[in-house]
């Protein structure tokens, strides 16, 4: 009896709600990428425990960096690494898509691409959470506000 009752719970803690497992992965990357120059250039979400890397990193030794930091962290499946290496610009739109990447950071599989003072808004949310998103996102006074998200369960 008592072993069932521990793989009751086990079962019930271990899978129950993946969509809290991503929302703590995505708020730790952008807590890294807060303070690690090294996330600068590089662009994040997490589906199931699947955190999909894009953009550029000033270094391959840099882009390795971030995947093993990515990988070590709690609920993490599977890294994709798709960065590439290219300059990386520390001009105003950094400065706003770290704001984006903060509001994003409950939204998991929703990221922010940032240029000319524009945030182009990718990935999936469910239809409850896009007005919200999108109120908070407004509040960041970038030039434009491009929303192509799609709906999707989680």
């Amino acid at each position: 009896m008592r072993y069932c009752a521990i793989l009751f719970i086990s079962f019930v803690f271990s899978g129950c709600n993946q969509a809290v497992i991503d929302r703590n992965i995505k708020a730790e990357i952008t807590a890294r990428a807060k303070d690690t120059r090294i996330f600068a250039g590089i662009r994040y979400y997490v589906l199931d425990g699947e955190v999909m890397l894009s953009g550029q990193s000033t270094s391959s030794a840099d882009r390795r960096k971030v995947e093993a930091t990515i990988k070590r962290m709690a609920g993490v499946k599977n890294v994709k690494n798709e960065i590439t290496v290219a300059p990386v610009l520390m001009d105003t739109d950094y400065e706003l898509k770290i704001k984006a990447d903060s509001v994003l950071a409950q939204y998991p599989s929703v990221y922010a691409l940032v240029a000319d003072s524009t945030i182009l808004l990718r990935g999936i949310i469910t239809p409850g959470e896009k007005a919200e998103m999108r109120q908070v996102i407004e509040q960041l006074q970038a030039r434009l506000v491009i929303d192509s998200t799609a709906y999707g369960l989680r």
